[in-house]
């Protein structure tokens, strides 16, 4: 028999898997675009100097209010990373945690790690639009982690007590993000299916499932209890559902919302949902319940919100490859044999190209990152206010996408990306002036505002502009500066 499956994985399988790897890391190298990424580079500083933050210290509108600092310890990373790489350490590391969570998830079912990882470069296509230097990529990775141990003991290619490493990978995720929540909730998707299949008999074996055993049942409550080791304690449990439930984030907030498939960044995820409906009605393997229940849930939540597509392009990276691969197998059958024969040219040929792959672009987008973050950023506006006394000593209104920027720069902020710190009703009053309703203007005059910085193309700026209370007082190609008149 191991002769047999050595032979079976017999051909360039290494190469291809690292080309793939190589291909997913690439996608995922991206320039520092986040805005967010900027408060959570000045918390992680906060947490190092002071402690963990409990009260908000960053705005001038809300100051001492409740912030649960759900991404504490995955702000302490960041900001550790960026302070000895720069920003250019945040652009490889962040695509290196997804190369990674992809990885992890094409070879959640044993025995078929190729197909995983050409799935991988779908996935990770598919993921692109959320990706970056972000604290939710740790999500990409627990969920990643926790199918493909649940996985190997379903397959019983591990024992049921070797779940014990949830254990303190469900502590650590969730005190990098609140999104530990879904490991557990993919667990008990899973024991749901197992149960269902025991009731009815729709199982492959006659066993018990390892899944229903005592010692995983025992592991998965005790990784449960131990998501409560965080500085939030049990109230950290709440956390993401009341995100889920927050009427101003799902409305105001761009990535809350549903993708847009007029932008062709996001069609790469219907063409993704395509290929898995083909694949599932061309396979010849038993289709698991929990598989269906867990693709079913993740592309709803894809199309609910854009936030959610790259936990869809990991569960299909980690569910998919048995099926691909017996497809490839019965379909293509002599091209593979014929890929064997020449195997060493092709696995040469195959390492040059991993190389080129990785390597050209990662320099690329280095040695760009900075210019980007100078196009993206009100950079010298910002060392305006810095520089203005009776700006820097004033309050402020800025784009909610500056907020990150100006509190990175010790300046208080109106507001920021912190949603969940401010709450729906000032989250609601503040869109009155971003939309320019009839009452556009009075959060400016509930809070006094004394100068407000925002894009050159805002329409508030052309609102501003014909308003006598409001004087221009900077400006240049990307940023204006209003003070009160």
């Amino acid at each position: 028999m191991r002769n047999a499956r050595t032979s079976r994985g017999a051909g360039p399988a290494g190469p291809v898997q690292a080309l793939c790897a190589a291909l997913v890391a690439v996608i995922s190298l991206k320039p520092v675009n986040d805005p967010d990424l900027w408060w959570h580079l000045k918390t992680g500083d906060l947490i190092v100097t002071s402690g963990i933050p409990k009260r908000d210290t960053f705005s001038w509108t809300v100051p001492g209010r409740r912030w649960i600092a759900h991404e504490w310890l995955s702000q302490v990373l960041l900001w550790a990373v960026e302070s000895v790489l720069g920003t250019a350490g945040l652009v490889v590391g962040a695509a290196g945690f997804v190369m990674v969570a992809f990885w992890i998830a094409s070879r959640a079912v044993p025995g078929h790690a190729t197909a995983g990882a050409a799935i991988a470069v779908f996935g990770a296509l598919v993921a692109a639009p959320v990706t970056g230097a972000r604290p939710q990529m740790v999500n990409l990775i627990g969920l990643a982690c926790v199918m493909a141990m649940v996985e190997r003991i379903r397959s019983r290619t591990r024992r049921p007590q070797s779940a014990w490493v949830l254990i303190p990978l469900m502590v650590l995720w969730a005190n990098m993000h609140s999104g530990f929540v879904l490991g557990l909730v993919v667990i008990g998707v899973y024991l749901l299916g197992e149960v269902v299949d025991g009731r009815f008999g729709t199982g492959d074996s006659h066993l018990p499932s390892p899944l229903l055993t005592r010692p995983f049942v025992i592991v998965i409550l005790a990784s449960a209890l131990g998501t409560t080791l965080n500085p939030n304690g049990i109230a950290l449990w709440r956390y993401p559902f009341d995100t889920l439930r927050s009427n101003s984030m799902q409305t105001l907030i761009q990535e809350w919302q549903s993708p847009d498939f007029h932008q062709p960044m996001f069609w790469p995820l219907i063409a993704m949902a395509i290929a898995v409906a083909l694949v599932l009605a061309k396979t010849s393997r038993r289709i698991e319940l929990a598989h269906v229940l867990l693709l079913g849930a993740s592309f709803v939540a894809a199309l609910q919100s854009m936030r959610h597509v790259a936990l869809f392009g990991i569960v299909v990276t980690a569910l998919l490859s048995p099926h691909v691969d017996d497809l490839v197998r019965v379909r293509f059958t002599a091209l593979i044999e014929q890929i064997r024969s020449v195997r060493p040219v092709i696995v040469k040929a195959l390492w040059v190209v991993v190389g080129v792959t990785a390597l050209t672009p990662m320099l690329a987008q280095l040695s760009s990152n900075e210019r980007n973050t100078d196009a993206t950023l009100p950079v010298a506006a910002t060392q305006h206010i810095l520089d203005t006394p009776d700006l820097i000593d004033g309050d402020g209104w800025a784009e909610y996408g500056w907020g990150g920027w100006l509190i990175y720069n010790d300046i208080p902020v109106f507001i920021d990306g912190r949603a969940d710190v401010y709450g729906d009703e000032f989250m609601f009053e503040w869109a009155n002036t971003i939309h320019l309703t009839p009452d556009w203007d009075r959060p400016l005059e509930t809070f006094g505002v004394d100068w407000i910085l925002i894009q050159e193309d805002n329409p508030l700026a052309v609102v501003l502009d014909g308003d006598s209370r409001w004087v221009r007082t900077w400006s240049d190609e990307q940023a204006v500066i209003f003070e009160a008149n």
